[in-house]
């Protein structure tokens, strides 16, 4: 019998509606942390790591994939070997993962080691880069700039043994030309300060995040992911 023909047509987004929040570790955050996550949480937010849009972008170019509406992405940054295990043991005991964006000069046997980075894998955590030194990267020469963020990818995949496919800018600095750089290296995500929940996949390499520190009111951040 004949019947009509109906391709099956690949869902590719182009935009994404999805609150990204950046989280600035400072001296006496983690109590401020909890009280953020137990706030988000009770909002009925579902708190997941970058790799969770990373996945569905992936999955995207072969089937139609669709992210959780009620999805907050969750990623850290200001990571240290003073705070580290302590972000790592409060995430495991409210049940949440994160992504935590580490600058690579952290990285060694007398700062972050790889016992404790395999242990924040362990916990379902990811590893993402935030820079080698931290250095502002639009202060720097192209040279430069490939080398942070080149020497960076390649320490923390060395140890994770898992690709590296995102950076936050230091200071959420970034500019045509240290985007660029960024793409030859192969991050697929860079991470801004810029304060917006929508954007397409030509800002991949430019996302918004909402920047949040220890001074900001929990409800208040709650309510903005909503």
């Amino acid at each position: 019998y004949l019947k009509p023909f109906q391709p099956t047509f690949l869902v590719r987004h182009e935009s994404y509606n999805v609150p990204l929040l950046q989280y600035q570790m400072t001296s006496g955050s983690i109590e401020h942390l909890k009280t953020v996550l137990t706030s988000l949480k009770a909002s009925g937010r579902k708190l997941v790591p970058l790799g969770t849009i990373y996945t569905a972008v992936l999955s995207q170019e072969t089937r139609d994939v669709r992210i959780a509406p009620d999805s907050t992405v969750l990623t850290i940054v200001g990571v240290t070997a003073k705070n580290i295990q302590q972000l790592t043991d409060l995430l495991q005991k409210e049940g949440v993962a994160a992504t935590f964006f580490v600058e690579t000069e952290e990285i060694g046997m007398s700062g972050i080691t790889e016992r404790v980075i395999l242990n924040v894998l362990a916990n379902g955590n990811e590893v993402q880069s935030a820079g080698h030194t931290g250095d502002d990267l639009r202060s720097l020469t192209d040279t430069q700039v490939l080398l942070e963020l080149g020497q960076s990818k390649k320490v923390i995949e060395a140890l994770t043994k898992r690709e590296v496919y995102a950076v936050a800018y230091p200071l959420g600095g970034v500019n045509d030309r240290v985007m660029t750089r960024a793409e030859e290296i192969g991050y697929l995500f860079g991470l801004t300060q810029v304060p917006d929940r929508v954007f397409s996949r030509a800002q991949f390499l430019r996302l918004p995040t909402m920047y949040v520190t220890g001074s900001a009111n929990p409800a208040d951040i709650s309510q903005s992911v909503k």
